[in-house]
């Protein structure tokens, strides 16, 4: 059985843990469980007999904007693929809505664009590039805000304490 996956986010220079398994969360004491240091979320493991990954994913968050400037290339649509569902796992776990997840045509064709611009061998297509139209670099780009603002929610005590 895989274990849970430690996940870095980077938001304002500042890093956040969290553990994820199978599209999910970790919730302590019915609360997201969000560390501030790779210390504190390895002693919750070490302390709760958790079985985690060697792997740790990293989330920048502070560089989408930069991301979404290069979405043609395979590897950039790939990353933002990887926040959008990042976005999309939070959203399920703490029962924030997010605007990814709107049932809507726009949203889903840019959700696909991403898909198919990842250029996955698995699709068996030729080499696909995402160009957005103005309309749809706006969108994606709310998409992405409102995802980040999510986050933000989810560690705004810290937030806070940091001020």
């Amino acid at each position: 059985m895989e274990g849970y996956y430690i996940i870095e986010v980077r938001l304002n220079n500042k890093l956040f843990f969290l553990l994820w398994k199978d599209e999910r969360f970790f919730i302590n004491d019915n609360n997201l469980l969000v560390c501030h240091a790779q210390r504190e979320i390895e002693a919750f493991i070490t302390e709760n007999k958790i079985q985690v990954s060697e792997n740790v994913e990293r989330y920048n968050l502070d560089g989408i904007s930069e991301l979404l400037l290069y979405i043609n290339q395979s590897d950039k649509a790939r990353e933002l693929l990887d926040y959008w569902n990042f976005f999309s796992d939070l959203s399920q776990t703490v029962g924030i809505d997010f605007f990814g997840d709107t049932d809507n045509d726009e949203v889903s064709e840019l959700y696909n664009k991403l898909v198919m611009g990842s250029n996955f061998e698995i699709l068996h297509h030729e080499e696909y590039h995402p160009v957005l139209d103005e309309n749809e670099q706006e969108l994606i780009s709310f998409i992405f805000n409102n995802g980040i603002e999510l986050f933000k929610k989810c560690v705004s005590d810290y937030l806070r304490d940091q001020s």
